[in-house]
């Protein structure tokens, strides 16, 4: 079963849950923010996507950190910092088959869908 991963306030989210409903994709929405997420899927993520990808830095919350908080980035720190801050997370993010790791950042499309599935 697919998870979609992040915070229901998020267009993006919307936007993904609506096209996966249209799709009739089963899915399960984990919301990050209520729930929160622990050290070990944060970890999982970044061996497979990158530290450097998963903190939205674009997004408040970043702008909201001291500059000592986001300068020299290392994974361990950025784990430490999306995990006190969920809303840090770039969302939403797709689970797939366990350790499949999909950070979609537009609407979700067939294309990035069916890249999920075939990885």
């Amino acid at each position: 079963m697919l998870t979609l991963f992040g915070i229901p306030s998020c267009d993006q989210v919307e936007k993904s849950k609506q096209w996966l409903n249209e799709h009739n994709v089963n899915f399960k929405f984990y919301d990050f923010k209520k729930q929160g997420i622990t050290t070990n899927r944060l970890t999982t993520w970044c061996n497979i996507r990158s530290c450097e990808v998963l903190p939205n830095k674009r997004g408040i919350m970043w702008e909201q950190l001291s500059k000592r908080q986001h300068t020299n980035i290392t994974q361990s720190k950025a784990i430490d910092l999306m995990c006190q801050y969920p809303t840090l997370i770039k969302c939403p993010a797709i689970e797939f088959k366990k350790l499949k790791l999909a950070l979609i950042n537009n609407v979700l499309t067939n294309y990035s869908y069916k890249s999920c599935l075939r990885h």
